[in-house]
């Protein structure tokens, strides 16, 4: 089981709240909360990876990846701004660490659904 340690920066902020569940939803495979984040038109980059386009591919993508092997996952900021936002932290996998970034995009000014999603990982 994954221990999660969240940031400390969400507490009246809705778009910081939702933006920190997305992160966490695309780290762990919870795509019951990933699909009710993301438009259908959702696009996913991942620098040095693949783009993933439209709701189902990213439903897909995050079902195969590697949440279950993450062993603790703390997010360190949530900063949120207009249509943008982002999330920063470490994931511990068994036997090695990454550092993560998250950018999104709301698809709207009430920041209530993500239209694109850019993900940076190093392996530290």
């Amino acid at each position: 089981m994954t221990k999660i340690t969240r940031s400390k920066a969400c507490g009246n902020s809705p778009k910081n709240q939702l933006v920190e569940n997305l992160s966490v939803a695309l780290l762990t495979g919870d795509v019951r909360t990933v699909s009710y984040l993301v438009s259908d038109d959702v696009e996913w980059r991942r620098v040095g990876g693949d783009v993933i386009r439209g709701r189902q591919a990213l439903l897909q993508s995050v079902q195969r990846g590697n949440g279950a092997s993450i062993v603790r996952l703390t997010v360190e900021h949530v900063v949120t701004h207009g249509r943008s936002g982002a999330v920063d932290g470490t994931i511990q996998y068994r036997g090695k660490a990454s550092g993560f970034c998250d950018v999104f995009e709301f698809g709207n000014t009430k920041g209530t659904t993500v239209d694109r999603i850019t993900t940076y990982r190093v392996d530290t």
